[in-house]
């Protein structure tokens, strides 16, 4: 008797197809999920780009300002014109769009390169105060009048939507 053993195909399912199948599954389930990480991650670093040059071009404003400050002999030019404003005006309220226009602000006194606008600014006097030789507000022996500026400044990023606003205050002795 000649018996020869042969696998019997009908025992045979295809589980390392099914198996095959669901690593390659899990494989592309994988890849789809760093895609969409890695383009996430993407627009979260451009943004941060964008509105760190937002900040810089709203810095660079508010120098601008305090030179424009310091370069003052007088404050008889402030009135509500040209983003200058007395004591006794009412500044521009800096969340409104409209408070921005060339009419209300002063033009940042050089170019920054990449941003959508170029920032502005506007000075208010907030007070004038008269310092004694010994106050804390002033160098020892330095006495005088002490004129109190608020600087608020505007700055675009390359992109209209990303906006830093900035303030800061700054006095001068006149």
């Amino acid at each position: 008797m000649n018996t020869t053993h042969q696998p019997a195909a009908r025992h045979q399912r295809g589980a390392v197809l099914v198996v095959t199948l669901m690593i390659l599954l899990v494989l592309t389930i994988l890849g789809i999920t760093a895609m969409q990480t890695t383009t996430m991650q993407e627009k979260m670093a451009g943004n941060t780009r964008d509105r760190d040059l937002a900040f810089q071009s709203a810095e660079a404003a508010l120098r601008d300002g305090e030179a424009y400050i310091e370069s003052l002999t007088a404050t008889s030019g402030f009135g509500a014109t040209a983003g200058l404003y007395s004591e006794t005006d009412v500044a521009p309220d800096w969340a409104s769009a409209a408070s921005w226009s060339t009419a209300n602000t002063r033009a940042y006194n050089g170019t920054i390169q990449g941003v959508a606008v170029q920032p502005r600014y506007y000075i208010k006097i907030l007070a004038v105060v008269s310092a004694p030789r010994t106050s804390v507000v002033l160098p020892p022996n330095v006495g005088g009048t002490v004129t109190i500026f608020r600087i608020t400044a505007k700055g675009v990023g390359s992109s209209p939507n990303s906006q830093v606003v900035l303030q800061s205050r700054y006095g001068k002795i006149f």
